[in-house]
């Protein structure tokens, strides 16, 4: 394995935790859209959805939640500890060479 790919899955670990329960809010968008329902209510649940497991599951706060939800994502918010944000800066996209 390159050693760009295992700092990245190491980064990935460290900041978030993983599991099956995390496709959930992937699962409500593929069922709504296979039952054809209205695409907003869908994603609504979805990003309901999508906020509680990042409150249970992540460690992020409901107040962040929120603000993830009408702002964007900051990496300060995440709150697992070991997770190292110097890594991050490595990843941004003003960083990555063009392909």
């Amino acid at each position: 394995m390159p050693e760009k790919v295992g700092t990245i899955l190491a980064t990935l670990d460290s900041a978030f935790n993983l599991n099956l329960l995390l496709l959930v809010p992937v699962l409500v968008v593929l069922v709504g859209s296979v039952m054809k329902l209205p695409t907003v209510p869908v994603m609504l649940v979805s990003c309901a959805t999508a906020m509680f497991n990042a409150v249970v599951f992540q460690g992020v706060s409901f107040s962040n939640s929120v603000a993830v939800s009408v702002n964007s994502f900051k990496v300060d918010m995440v709150g697992k500890s070991g997770f190292q944000r110097n890594y991050v800066q490595l990843f941004r996209e003003d960083r990555v060479p063009p392909c």
